[in-house]
This record gives C-alpha cells, sequence and structure tokens, in this order.
C-alpha cells in the first residue's frame, strides 16, 4: 500500500481488540489504521473458524467446462470465502434469461474466465493454458488492492474543492489457472492443494534492515553515536522485474516516502508526459533527475513491471516533464483512467543474495542497509511484494524486529495473496473433449432456510 502513512497499515499488535482515544492526546493515522486492521482480522478469524480456510454456498465460483472449441470454461455466479476474505461474483440484472451468453460474457451460469471482471479489459488471461492435452489446476486468488486519489478520482470530495484525503484497500479476485509439472506434481496430489498452493506460487525471499553510522555527517550537528541521520520516513522496498525462469534475476527498487507520490497521467507521447499536477509543494514536486514509472491497472493487477525511467526536463506551465527512454503507453491501448506515474528514488538495482549476516548489505540513504536471503532454498520472486521500514530521527534507528542482536529476516509484508483451489482438468474423462473437471471447492449450506 502506496499511501502516506506513519507505520505500515496492515500493523496490529498480538491480541488487541480495540484502540482507545485519550482526550487531549495527539492522534495518528497509525491509530486509526491499527483499529481497522484488529476489526477486520477478528472478523476474518470469526468467518474462517465457521467456515474453513475456504468455502460458498450453491456454485458461487463453480467451474462450468462448456463444449467449445478450444475448450472454455465460466465461473458460477455467487459468494466465497478464502481466509475469511469475502470474493464477489455477483450476478448483473438480466443473467438469469441469458443461457447463451452476452458479448460481455455473461449468462445464468456465470462469466466466462476470460472476461472475469478483474482483469484489464482486453486481456485474456493465461490463454496460453487452454491445452486440452495438459493437466491444470484452476484456483482463486484474492487479494487486497490500494487505491489513492491519483488513482481513482471519485475519492475526492467535490464540495472541498478536491483534496486528497483517506485512500482505500479494495478486494480483488482472479481465477487463475496453474498447469501441472515436475516441479508442482505433489500439489495435485493432494485432496486440498490450499496449503500447497502456498508453497508453489508464494515468493521466497527474506529482508534483514539496519541502520548504520553515517560518517559523512558533521558530528558537531549530529551525535556521532546516532545511526540513523534522516527525518522520520517510511521507507518501501519493492520488487520490481523478477527476470525469467531459467535466469531469475531479479532487481527491486525503493522510496523513503513509501512511493506513495503518485501523479494522474493525462497523455504520453514518445518521452513526453502530460500530467494533471506537478506537486502540491517543494516534496512532492517532480524534477529533474527523479525516476518514475508509469502505473496503470495492467501492470497493477497483472504483476508487471514497467521501467523505470529518468525525468531531463519539467515544463512546470504545461504540466509537462520529458523523460529519457520512451515508455509503454497505456492510454492508447485503452487503459481506464487509472494511469499514474509513480516516483522512486532510484534506477532499479541488482538483489544480492547473502548467505552471512556480514555480507551483501546494500545501502539506501541515511545510513539505513537492506540485505536479502533465502535461507535453505532456490529463489522465487514477484514483481510488487514489498516490505515497509519505519525510520525515526529521535532513536536514530529503524523500527524492525531482532533475531537475537540481529535484525531479523522477514518475508515480505505485502502483497498478501490468498488462495483456494476450484477445480482440476484432469487428463482422462468423459465428454466432448475427452477431459473433465473434477470441483476442489469447499461448499456450506445457509444456517437458516
Amino acid at each position: 500500500m502506496h499511501g502516506d502513512f506513519s507505520l505500515n497499515p496492515l500493523f496490529t499488535r498480538d491480541s488487541v481488540s480495540r484502540v482507545l482515544l485519550q482526550q487531549g492526546r495527539v492522534q495518528l493515522d497509525s491509530d486509526s489504521n491499527e483499529q481497522t486492521e484488529a476489526t477486520l482480522r477478528a472478523l476474518r478469524t470469526a468467518v474462517r473458524d465457521i467456515i474453513g480456510p475456504h468455502g460458498g454456498v450453491g456454485t458461487a465460483f463453480e467451474i462450468k467446462v462448456e463444449p467449445a472449441a478450444p475448450p472454455r470454461f465460466r465461473i458460477g455466479w455467487g459468494h466465497y470465502y478464502v481466509d475469511g476474505i469475502l470474493a464477489a461474483n455477483e450476478k448483473p440484472p438480466g443473467a438469469d434469461a441469458l443461457r447463451a451468453g452476452n458479448a460481455q460474457g455473461v449468462s445464468a451460469d456465470g462469466i466466462l474466465y476470460s472476461e472475469q471482471p478483474y482483469f484489464p479489459t482486453g486481456i485474456q488471461p493465461n490463454t496460453q493454458h487452454f491445452d486440452a492435452t495438459k493437466e491444470f489446476l484452476v484456483y482463486l486468488d484474492v487479494w487486497e488492492r490500494h487505491l489513492s486519489a491519483a488513482e481513482d478520482d471519485s475519492l475526492r470530495e467535490v464540495a472541498l474543492l478536491g483534496p486528497d484525503t483517506a485512500s482505500r484497500a479494495v478486494i480483488v479476485w482472479q481465477v487463475r489457472i496453474l498447469e501441472k509439472t515436475d516441479d508442482n506434481a505433489s500439489t495435485f496430489e493432494r485432496l486440498d492443494p490450499k496449503d500447497a498452493l502456498h508453497e508453489v506460487l508464494d515468493p521466497r525471499i527474506l529482508l534483514r534492515v539496519q541502520a548504520v553510522k553515517n560518517t559523512d555527517t558533521d558530528p558537531c550537528i549530529v551525535s556521532p553515536e546516532a545511526r540513523y541521520r534522516g527525518d522520520n520516513r517510511l521507507y518501501r522496498v519493492e520488487i520490481h522485474d523478477v527476470g525469467s525462469k531459467a535466469e531469475p534475476k531479479a532487481t527491486f527498487k525503493w522510496s523513503s516516502d513509501n512511493a506513495s507520490i503518485a501523479y494522474p497521467v493525462r497523455d504520453i507521447d514518445g518521452t513526453t508526459i502530460e500530467l494533471d499536477s506537478l506537486g502540491r509543494d517543494d516534496r512532492t514536486a517532480i524534477s529533474i533527475g527523479d525516476w518514475v514509472e508509469v502505473v496503470d491497472d495492467e501492470s497493477a493487477l497483472l504483476g508487471k513491471a514497467y521501467d523505470l525511467v529518468q525525468v531531463i526536463a519539467v515544463d512546470r506551465s504545461r504540466l509537462e516533464i520529458t523523460v529519457d527512454a520512451p515508455l509503454k503507453n497505456p492510454i492508447e491501448t485503452g487503459s481506464p483512467r487509472r494511469t499514474i506515474l509513480r516516483r522512486w528514488a532510484t534506477k532499479p538495482i541488482e538483489i544480492r543474495l547473502a548467505s552471512d549476516p556480514a555480507t551483501q548489505w546494500i545501502d539506501l540513504a541515511d545510513g539505513v542497509s537492506v540485505q536479502f536471503s533465502i535461507p535453505g532454498k532456490a529463489p522465487r520472486y514477484r514483481t510488487g511484494d514489498y516490505w515497509l521500514i519505519p525510520a525515526r530521527s529521535a532513536t536514530g534507528d529503524v523500527i524492525w524486529p531482532k533475531d537475537g542482536s540481529l535484525p531479523a529476516q522477514v518475508a515480505p509484508h505485502g502483497i498478501q495473496h490468498h488462495y483456494a483451489p476450484l477445480a482440476v482438468w484432469e487428463g482422462a474423462g468423459t465428454g466432448a473433449t475427452g477431459k473433465k473437471f473434477e470441483g476442489a471447492r469447499k461448499t456450506y449450506t445457509h444456517l437458516a432456510k
């Protein structure tokens, strides 16, 4: 979540049930965010304890194959819960009257896999997997997407002249396909492959963070015992490009302001980008030398990494900037209005894995250093996964858990993906294609009829 937060907005202390405000005290965004997180965790834990790891009523998210060439299938209407989180495939009005389906892939039985709502318009999800000769697992992936006013203008209050206030987290779901290979064959052999999905899909990478002494600062101004020498910041370290399976040469990018500085894009013409705004003050103003990245629905929903480019000119009268290389233009390809330019501190940096806590530290800024490791496992990266690192000038340190005297190795704070198996396309069966689906959903009935 890229907002302007003081702490990780997903953070909550163990066993906290409520946050109690006190009279005359300073109130922080982290207080309200912790209350929201505590309430959500309690609610989702209760749902999970009652329903189980995943489940739905009736034909919710049931996978229904259609006799077509190539094979295609529909996703049943209804509500399905994964780890207590609601995935809603809402039936639109009039769907019950449609048997053959309409142009948007909607019918009484559900929506076509290729037309599901949380894939960007015009993107055919995983079409390369529709090979009837292969076996694959159909699964549900649920997570939260963060939206700011830069991405969704409806969050602004027009009556107040459109200030940037609170942001939103929205639940996104995608039905995806995992093809059976030698590496993940055990996933298909389990009665409930939910845990195996995490083993196959989740990243394998850990991060340590420390603040080290900065010898460049004048000791007459700042105590020589201080380590972190910057302002109060929320650093963000995010996986950028993951390379290829044959060569997983991954890179990361970072920001000292949680990459919360973003500019809505009006138009892109080669290396010239027209923006809604160049920033509201000196801290947020875009400047020559800044590294920026175009972000749209395709990159956010499909986990794609676009190139980072550097600003080489700024025309404040025209609200235009010039960058050092042409950018992908999502506006030309019909991307929705949610196209923004996000600011980062540097160009992507190659991830160097450390086997020793004393080696392979990568300096960011003001004494903050990070170290990546994958103990005892082959590397696996996922674009968009991130860590949030609060740094405080009062303590001269970062807020990071300890493992004895060393900074702890921490898995990514997000994006937190939640998986549920829906069906398996088997290697033998009956029907027009000689294949069949074996359902893997869990269902329950209403308490009251």
